[in-house]
Formats: structure tokens, C-alpha cells, sequence
């Protein structure tokens, strides 16, 4: 399966895209490994909002997939 993430680095929402054909759960953490938000995708065009996280760098794990994601103000 293909995944896209845009914008990244990001200043709130960011765009999955994906080839995913049934739901896929997504994880994501800070950089010390603390779940900070957990869901689900349920199409291939999927909005995850970083809004109100700060400034740093986290890790979104989708599947067997790991997308490092940057969170600017």
C-alpha cells in the first residue's frame, strides 16, 4: 500500500493519501515514544489535525509504514 502525507512540516492539518482498501488504524507519537493520538482512516483521503500539538517532531505509524512528521507554528 502507497501512503502520502502532506503538508510536512505542518502547521495543524495534514492529508494522508493512501491505497488502503479497508480501514487501517493510524498511531501517533511523540519523539520520546509517548502515543499522543490514535484513530482510524476510513478511505483513501484521510485528515489528521496537529493543530493544538506543539512544535515538534512526531512519528505517525499507519500499518507496517513509519512517517517521521514535523509540527511548525
Amino acid at each position: 500500500n502507497s501512503i502520502s502525507v502532506y503538508p510536512n512540516p505542518t502547521k495543524g492539518l495534514i492529508t494522508i493519501q493512501s491505497t488502503f482498501t479497508e480501514p487501517k488504524p493510524y498511531f501517533v507519537y511523540s519523539i520520546i515514544g509517548e502515543l499522543v493520538l490514535e484513530g482510524k482512516i476510513w478511505s483513501d483521503r484521510a485528515l489528521i489535525d496537529l493543530s493544538d500539538f506543539n512544535q515538534e517532531i512526531y512519528i505517525l505509524k499507519i500499518g507496517d509504514q513509519t512517517i517521521k512528521l514535523v509540527k511548525t507554528n
